[in-house]
């Protein structure tokens, strides 16, 4: 398996297949995450490959968008 490291700023170029077995974040930062476990749906199936129009992609970019949840991250372990 590739290892991948992948800033917020790379999200657009990690491949469909990625997986994610750690999360590094600065200790000085307000961060959190939530975690999407789930099947196919979660994972993208009907989804365009590498098109980032998942629904937890629309979750991410929900959250980055609004003030009080900017901070907050999601990991799809679909």
């Amino acid at each position: 398996m590739d290892v991948f490291r992948i800033t917020i700023n790379d999200v657009n170029r990690a491949p469909s297949a990625a997986a994610t077995n750690a999360v590094t974040t600065d200790e000085d930062m307000a961060s959190a995450a939530v975690a999407i476990l789930g099947d196919s749906i979660s994972d993208g199936r009907g989804s365009t490959t590498n098109g980032n129009d998942r629904w937890t992609d629309h979750l991410a970019r929900r959250l980055q968008a609004g003030a009080r949840t900017s901070g907050i991250g999601v990991l799809n372990q679909g």
